[in-house]
């Protein structure tokens, strides 16, 4: 993974931490190169014996969404026998999923398993169930204000040099349209938690019982969501799938593969893409 450090180092943070009274969070991509379900099973008992209060799980992503491709992808390409196939990694998931519950660790939200529901990430809830209004600090950080979105710069000198000209260190954002602001509305609650109808309305100023109904009573037919008067959420298969199914609210334009990529069929994620 083209990482600086190794498990020992890591290990040896955790406890430094733990002893320094931090509550400490641990992330893990499964997935990738040299992975197996056998050294996946033993990192994840390693992980839940290490007592920290939260541990999130990702799934590799061999294609970036910035402008910078990894090595990983170049790797993948070169080598993909040594690269764990898309069913060994939903295996992983579920090993996972039932490792870290056998130790008392729960997902509060999607990819975030704590063992109390008060250490869950407010990072993540703030960004994307609540959707609140952020300012980022750093380099890369992102801000959001409404219908505004913007990106840190990833430059020391460009960062501080703007902030001493009373400017906001950003070199990247967008404007969201209105269309956009509701695709917006509606990934980041349900990839994470559930759709509050009350706050998509506020957030988009459209009911969501009037858009992306055949997309909507599509996932419902096949048992990836369901829906009652308060709220839209992801059934437990849903849950699953959590970032298949939250794709299908993109814009085809930010789909990350082609249609051709995907099975023609109902749930095919380039049908029934309009609001």
């Amino acid at each position: 993974m083209n990482r600086a450090h190794d498990s020992a180092t890591a290990v040896e943070s955790i406890e430094n931490s733990r002893e320094l009274g931090f509550q400490v969070n641990i992330e893990f991509i499964f997935g990738h190169p040299g992975e197996t379900l056998e050294n996946w099973m033993e990192v994840m008992e390693k992980a839940a014996s290490l007592d920290v209060e939260e541990i999130q799980l990702y799934r590799l992503k061999v294609d970036a969404y910035g402008d910078y491709q990894g090595p990983i992808k170049t790797f993948s390409m070169m080598h993909p026998e040594q690269c764990p196939g898309l069913d060994d990694t939903l295996v992983m998931k579920q090993l996972a999923i039932d490792i870290l519950a056998e130790h008392g660790y729960h997902e509060n939200l999607r990819r975030v398993f704590t063992r109390a529901r008060e250490h869950y990430s407010h990072y993540a809830y703030n960004q994307c169930c609540a959707l609140y209004d952020e300012i980022g600090i750093g380099l890369t950080a992102f801000s959001s204000l409404r219908d505004r979105f913007g990106l840190n710069t990833q430059y020391f000198e460009e960062y501080y040099r703007k902030i001493e000209e009373g400017q906001l260190p950003l070199n990247r954002g967008i404007i969201r349209s209105p269309e956009e602001q509701m695709r917006w509305s509606i990934i980041l609650p349900l990839k994470n938690t559930e759709v509050r109808k009350s706050l998509f309305a506020q957030r988009t100023g459209t009911s969501l019982d009037q858009v992306f109904r055949p997309k909507i009573e599509k996932l419902k037919s096949y048992g990836l969501l369901t829906e009652n008067e308060q709220e839209l959420a992801l059934t437990p298969v849903g849950t699953f799938f959590a970032d298949e199914v939250a794709e299908q609210f993109n814009d085809p334009m930010y789909k990350p593969f082609p249609r051709s990529a995907y099975a023609e069929g109902p749930l095919n994620p380039y049908e029934d893409c309009e609001p």
